[in-house]
Parts: structure tokens; sequence; C-alpha cells
């Protein structure tokens, strides 16, 4: 798989995806930082496609994550900031 989603990130220069999350084949969920380190998730139902496969979902916490986990098809994904607090989000 191209990586696609690193390197610059998807919206700005400074973002960063810090950790991805794919509870299916067809859905993968990225967390990520923009320039004022706070937290957004991207996500794709097409992961292998290109950059337009990926899509901007939600803002979620208030400072940079470092992990996300979304672990069935609930619509729930769990993030942990580099503090250590969890946030959460719908997708």
């Amino acid at each position: 798989m191209t990586n696609l989603i690193g390197g610059g990130g998807l919206y700005d220069p400074y973002s960063i995806q810090a950790s991805v999350s794919c509870p299916t084949s067809g859905l993968c969920i990225a967390v990520g930082n923009d320039d004022n380190a706070r937290g957004f998730a991207i996500k794709s139902a097409k992961p292998t496609g290109d950059q337009n496969a990926w899509s901007r979902t939600a803002q979620i916490g208030g400072s940079v994550l470092s992990g996300v986990s979304c672990p069935s098809e609930s619509n729930l994904c769990v993030a942990v900031t580099f503090w250590g607090d969890i946030v959460t989000t719908a997708i």
C-alpha cells in the first residue's frame, strides 16, 4: 500500500498522522495533529485508494494524539493523547 497519509499529511503541511486502525478491510481511521497541536481523525472506506479516498472526519481532543483503536464496526474509536488523556469519536 502506498503511504498516502504520511509525509506532511492530507490537510496542512504540519499535520502528522500518528496512528491508524482498520476495524475492517474496507474502513481505516487515522489520527493526526494539526499545526496547533489539535488532534483530528481521517477515514477511508477504500484505504488502498489514492489521497482522495481519505477524508477528515472530526477534530478530536485538544492536544497531540498518539494512538487510536477502533475495535469493531461499532462506530466508536478511542484515541489517547500525548498526556495520557483518552478521547473518543464516532465514525
